[in-house]
C-alpha cells in the first residue's frame, strides 16, 4: 500500500498493488448476485484529507502483515509437496479451509 501524488483532480490518493505478481485477486459480485474473481493490477482510492490517507494506509498494511492465511496456504502446500515428492506434473490442491484456518484470529487471541 503506498500514497500516490494527486491524480485526476484527486487529492490524498493510496493504492494496493502488488511487488511480486501483476494481478492482485479480488472478488465482487455480479448484478445477479453471483460471487465473481476480479483481477486487477492495482486499487486506487482517495481518502478526505492527508491524515485519513495515512491512517487508512496503516490499517491496510497491518491487515496484509497480521493476517496468516496466505503463510497457512504456503505452508499446507509445501507439505503436500513433500508427501507427494514433488513430483513432476503432480497436481498441488490445497486442503478446504477448516475452522481453525479461514478463522483470522489465532488462538493466543482467546487465551
Amino acid at each position: 500500500v503506498r500514497p500516490l501524488d494527486d491524480k485526476d483532480g484527486k487529492q490524498w490518493v493510496f493504492e494496493i498493488y502488488s511487488e511480486m505478481s501483476e494481478i492482485i485477486k479480488g472478488c465482487k459480485t455480479d448484478s445477479s448476485g453471483t460471487v465473481v474473481q476480479g483481477n486487477h493490477k492495482y486499487y486506487r482510492m482517495s481518502a478526505t484529507s492527508a491524515e485519513d490517507r495515512d491512517i487508512w494506509i496503516e490499517c491496510i498494511q497491518d491487515s496484509i502483515r497480521d493476517n496468516p492465511f496466505h503463510k497457512i496456504i504456503a505452508d499446507k502446500k509445501a507439505a503436500i509437496r513433500r508427501r507427494s515428492g514433488n513430483r513432476p506434473g503432480a497436481t498441488v490442491t490445497p486442503p478446504a479451509p477448516t475452522a481453525e484456518t479461514s478463522s483470522m484470529s489465532s488462538k493466543d487471541d482467546h487465551d
